[in-house]
């Protein structure tokens, strides 16, 4: 019992003499465990950080490194780690053009590490966002849709004057939300005349009150000093699809000039009537469908400023911008109501009076505003829509939303344009998402349209094409519509010499699936298509290169082709979408 005790004495004692040998070594690795804790926190952060400067910075890639740069080192000061001293933030172009890598790095003063020589610590962490923008449709030029009394401003490449031999003729269109969807409005129409897709009964289901939107694209605001924001024939005026509808004037009815200030001094060819074989180059076609349609189309303007989000809906409202268009349903009176040397009209009905507003804008240039200096970098927002009724509040000319008050029953074409002191070329005018056009050229049975600008980021993605309401021009005979690639592209399945796309994807209205040799869909009838979709997909090759250094560059096209002998007038609604996140973490 003795010797027990013994024993034990004796091995406390050894565990005593152990923990004194080890305890600075035990405190050693307890403390580098805290400094290791803190490294690793550190790591969060700074990941953190890179990962929020390389997002906010790569919506300016692949066109302006500089201020993508700008924007993610002052994002990464804003969150505490602003360049310089122990911190630096390292901006620079990603694998691809349209990415951004940042890598923050910060040199962290070590608590106990010093202990065993290794007083500081470098943390540094690297991320990688993509991006691929709201996608620019129709147009690589300051114009949009045909060109009357052209300005000699300088045209980029792949900028024609239209109509052309190439791109054919065709004008901006947007209905009165009474039309029906069949006539080939898709977005902004409430009804349906049955059997359309995306329909529920007599609803259309697509309808969107917020209409349709373009972008007036300003690339480099330092080459820019100025722009006019012009709108050709904005307002509805019933005249038929080729002012030929009987009851516009004859030519020789208006003063050989001096009619009104703005008839150019050539209002018998500004305002002569037209016919379905030739109609005249100042008639965008405005017209209704119904023989009873007794309420115009009224339609109202809003240009909206450059937002961060570049979601239109959230960009603010330029007030100097707006303008309503009231319509009129009677081209029989134009030459009276264009007359200035009259009395002017105390109501937007007065038939017997001038009508300053129709003057101003019908079959000529109205210059919708200046945009306010200093011009910023990015899209100018065009919102235009036709369920506002006329004279409304102006606070609801841009509010999101439909009262269903309003009853337009015409359909309304126009073009745009951007009238620069600068450098024109760094400005384009094109639609978002969707693209609402009126081809109208009796001289062609085939047009070839710009559809979507995709730069080399989105390389390895796919573009959602969609197609409303196309086979009404082919008559009794079949269309055929086929995308093609950008002029200057190369890529796999890209034929550089006929810029041809080796196979798509297609998907009708139903939902069954194809695949397309060509990218083309021929087969199109009137008679089977009329109010239906189609979807093309498009896939863009994982090597795929373009011009993307000028606006002009990376466009996609499509061509439509009908019978020969067939009239091309028809109204469509084209959709183009570049699938995926637009703005995301790659690494």
């Amino acid at each position: 019992m003795q010797r027990l005790r013994a024993g034990t004495r004796g091995d406390s004692g050894a565990v005593a003499v152990l923990v004194a040998i080890l305890f600075p070594v035990l405190f050693a690795i307890a403390a580098f465990a805290v400094d290791v804790a803190r490294w690793y926190l550190e790591g969060e952060r700074v990941q953190k950080v890179a990962d929020a400067a390389s997002l906010a910075g790569v919506v300016y890639m692949p066109q302006d490194f500089a201020s993508a740069k700008a924007a993610a080192l002052a994002v990464a000061a804003k969150n505490g780690y602003a360049n310089g001293g122990e911190i630096t933030v390292d901006v620079k172009p990603g694998p691809r053009s349209s990415q951004l890598q940042v890598t923050v790095s910060n040199v962290v003063t070590n608590n106990f590490a010093f202990l065993i020589g290794q007083p500081t610590t470098l943390v540094a962490r690297t991320a990688i966002a993509d991006y691929t923008g709201p996608a620019p449709m129709g147009s690589p030029c300051w114009s949009f849709g045909n060109e009357p009394d052209p300005l000699s401003q300088a045209r980029p490449q792949n900028c024609p004057t239209l109509p052309n031999a190439t791109y054919g003729s065709f004008w901006a269109t947007i209905h009165g939300p009474e039309v029906d969807k069949t006539q080939g409005d898709q977005f902004m129409t409430r009804g349906c005349a049955g059997g359309e897709s995306g329909c529920n009964g007599s609803t259309n289901t697509e309808f969107d009150p917020n209409g349709y939107f373009w972008a007036i694209h300003v690339d480099d605001p330092t080459k820019v000093s100025n722009i006019n924001v012009q709108l050709f024939d904005p307002a509805y005026v019933k005249t038929g699809f080729y002012c030929d509808n009987g009851s516009l004037p004859a030519a020789n009815a208006y003063r050989a000039s001096g009619m009104n200030p703005y008839d150019g001094g050539i209002p018998r060819v500004r305002y002569a009537p037209g016919t379905q074989n030739a109609p005249t180059g100042y008639c965008p076609g405005d017209g209704d469908y119904s023989n009873s349609a007794t309420t115009p189309t009224t339609t109202t303007f809003v240009l909206r400023s450059p937002v961060d989000t570049q979601n239109p809906l959230q960009a603010p409202v330029i007030g100097t911008c707006q303008k309503q268009f009231f319509g009129w349903n009677d081209p029989g009176s134009l030459s009276t109501i264009l007359d200035s040397t009259r009395p002017t009209a105390t109501s937007i009905t007065d038939r017997t009076r001038y009508q300053p507003l129709i003057a101003q804008s019908f079959h000529t240039w109205y210059t919708l505003c200046t945009i306010p200096g200093p011009l910023q970098k990015g899209d100018y927002y065009l919102q235009v829509r036709t369920n506002v009724p006329y004279g409304a509040a102006q606070a609801s000319w841009s509010a999101n939303g439909d009262t269903g008050s309003e009853q337009g029953q015409g359909a309304n074409r126009f073009s745009i344009r951007a009238q620069v002191t600068g450098d024109a070329s760094t400005v384009s005018v094109g639609s978002l998402q969707h693209m609402p056009i009126f081809a109208n050229d009796p001289s062609k049975s085939s047009a070839m349209f710009n559809l979507i600008r995709v730069v080399p980021g989105a390389a390895g993605k796919t573009i959602k094409f969609t197609f409303f309401d196309v086979g009404d021009a082919a008559g009794n005979g079949t269309a055929t519509v086929t995308v093609k690639a950008p002029l200057e592209a190369t890529g796999t399945g890209i034929n550089a010499a006929t810029d041809t796309i080796a196979t798509c994807g297609g998907v009708n209205w139903t939902g069954t699936s194809e695949t397309l040799a060509n990218c083309s869909r021929g087969g199109i009838t009137s008679s089977t298509w009329n109010g239906k979709s189609y979807t093309i997909f498009v896939p863009i090759p994982t090597d795929y290169q373009c011009g993307f250094s000028t606006l002009s560059g990376c466009w996609y096209r499509v061509q439509v082709g009908f019978p020969t002998g067939t009239l091309l007038t028809d109204a469509t609604t084209w959709s183009a979408t570049i699938t995926g996140d637009p703005v995301r973490l790659v690494k």
